[in-house]
This record gives structure tokens, sequence and C-alpha cells, in this order.
């Protein structure tokens, strides 16, 4: 079973076409980095906590300072007073930036999925709810390589952390000594620190994980070429039923040619390459109409057209070819071939007329 899969596997050596590439798409089938979301998550806390929350708790403190100082002076503690309006605008502002982690996901997640939502993920499946399938989702390949991708991921950024530390071992041995403000500082200066190295080398690994996600979405969706063939069955039809719908259409211009030839005045001829079928009607027409035409094995089929419904046929080498190669089928004659259809009309009517 394994290698039928992998027979079939290494037959998909076909880029993935534009039908199947919008299937996927609507199945949602995407390529989807988790690492990429993780990481907007840890950088956008970590710009909060340690930047934005910061800054607007000082500010904060800053206010309140000012109005305990100036509590009994009665401008100051009227309600229209500004520093109330900012302590209430940087308190608001302090709380909205909450939403930027939120934000920030949904920026990210919509950003790689292409605001695709499809209810076809949500169906249940049997292989969802298969033992043999859950056992090998905690057991198989996948799961043991995601496990030493996490055991791997996970000493890395220890590492990388660790080294940010270390050039600071001093001043963590004299914490100790320093004041409250100092240690803060210090602490302060040391956690930024290690927040960055991790969040950069955390970046790199958000990268990897997006460009890998893309490569192997795009090499589950190629393609061999008999799914192509299919594809392009299912798109145009298979050849049997082309073959016959150019059968039916063949059959019914032929319909159409024989109604039209069997109402002609005069079949026109070359003799035999050849044949352009004129209707004339001097009551209704104001020119002579090209009804049918054709070459070679067609214009023969005029001709025993013509020759069973007893349509006039006259051989007329120059006026045949110059006709077919001008007038289109349903089609006035042009004024220069008016002397010489007129001529074969009037020819055909005194053929009428003596029989008659």
């Amino acid at each position: 079973m394994a290698e039928e899969d992998n027979d079939d596997d290494s037959q998909k050596t076909e880029d993935p076409t534009e039908r199947r590439l919008e299937k996927a798409f609507e199945e949602g089938q995407i390529a989807f980095s988790r690492e990429l979301l993780h990481w907007i998550v840890l950088a956008s806390s970590a710009v909060l906590i340690l930047w934005v929350f910061p800054y607007g708790m000082k500010i904060l403190l800053r206010l309140f300072h000012s109005v305990f100082e100036m509590c009994g002076d009665p401008l100051f503690s009227a309600p229209s007073s500004p520093i109330y309006y900012q302590i209430f605008s940087t308190t608001t502002l302090l709380l909205l930036s909450l939403f930027v982690i939120v934000f920030a996901v949904l920026g990210v997640g919509f950003g790689q999925t292409k605001l695709n939502f499809t209810l076809s993920q949500l169906m249940p499946k049997a292989e969802r709810i298969s033992p043999k399938s859950g056992l090998k989702k905690i057991f198989g390949k996948n799961a043991v390589v995601e496990f030493i991708k996490n055991i791997a991921k996970i000493c890395l950024v220890a590492a990388v952390m660790l080294w940010a530390v270390w050039g600071y071992k001093e001043y963590i041995k004299g914490l100790s000594t320093l004041s409250l403000n100092g240690g803060l500082k210090i602490l302060k200066e040391i956690f930024s620190n290690m927040f960055l190295a991790a969040l950069s080398i955390l970046f790199l690994i958000a990268g990897m994980d997006y460009i890998y996600q893309r490569l192997s979405h795009w090499k589950k969706l190629k393609m061999s070429r008999h799914d192509i063939k299919e594809e392009i069955k299912d798109q145009e039809g298979s050849p049997e039923i082309k073959s016959r719908i150019r059968e039916i259409r063949a059959q019914r211009a032929r319909a159409r040619m024989a109604s039209s030839v069997k109402q002609s005045t005069v079949v026109i001829t070359n003799p035999t390459h050849y044949a352009i079928a004129i209707h004339w009607n001097e009551e209704t027409m104001e020119a002579p109409k090209v009804v049918a035409k054709g070459l070679d094995y067609l214009a023969l089929h005029i001709r025993k057209i013509a020759e069973e419904n007893k349509v006039p046929i006259v051989e007329n080498p120059p006026l045949a070819r110059s006709l077919y190669e001008k007038i289109d089928i349903d089609q006035d004659i042009e004024p220069e071939h008016y002397r010489a259809v007129a001529e074969v009309i009037k020819y055909v009517s005194e053929l009428k007329n003596k029989w008659f």
C-alpha cells in the first residue's frame, strides 16, 4: 500500500493547473504556517509588555501625581479640567492597545487564508473518528517529526536567550548592591534583550516554516499527466462526446445545405471542384443570393442533391471560382457578377420554358 502511494507521488511531476488550485482553495486546502501565527502573538505581546504598557503607566502615574498634588486647587478640581481628559484618553488607549494582539493575529491569519472560509473542513469524516487514524496521528511519522521539531525549537530558543543574558552575568551578581530603581532598570534591560533574542530566532523559524508550508502545499497539489488528462475531459468532455457533437453538427449542416440546394434556382459548377447554388425570386428579391457552396467532395454532394431534385446545373468555371472566393453563404451576389449570373438564370429560364 505504501509502495502504491510512493508510486503515485513519483508520478505527480506536473505543476497544478488553475482549476486544481481553485478547487483546493474552495475546499480549504491552503498553505498555513502556525509558527508565523505564534510569532506574531509573541511579538505583539512583547511590544505591549516591554514598551507600550510601561510608557503608558508612566504617563498615568505622572497624571495621578499631579491630581494628588493639586487637590485643593478649585480650578484643578473642576470636572472640565484638562487633566481628567488626559487620564481618560491615556487609559482608553492602553485598553485599546490590548486589541493589537487580536488585530495582528487576524491580519496574519486572513493574510495566509485570503479570507477563505469553507464548511468542508468542518464536515464529519470517517477517518477523523477512526482509531487507526488517531493512533497514526499520535505515533505516526509526522507526529514524531513535529515532536522532534518542537524539542529542537525549545532548545534553540533557550540557548539564544541564555546567550543574550550571559553578557549581564556581572550585573546579575551585583543586583543586591543596587538601589530598587537601578535593579529594576537592569532587569528590564535583561528581559528586553531576552525577548528580542527569542523573537529574532523565532522569526527565522517562522519564516522557514512559512516557506516550507508553501512548498509542501504546492507539492501536494502537483498532478500526474493522467490527472491533467482527466481534468481536461471533465472540462471539455470526453473525445467520444466531442466526436458525437461534431457529427451531429455536420448532419445538421448537411441537412440545411440540402434544403437550400433543393430550393435553389441553379447550381453553377467548375464542373467538379466548385459548386455554387444560387436562388433568385424576381418578385421578392433585389439580387440573386448564394444559398450553398462547396469545394471538391462538398461540391460533388451539392451536384448530387441538385440532380436528385431536378435543379438545373450550369458549368461556368470562371464564374464558379469567383463566386466561391468572394461571396459567402446567404449573401447577395456583388454587382460585378450581375451580368454573368443574369445570363445563367436567363439560360435556365429558357430551358424550363422550352421543356414545359
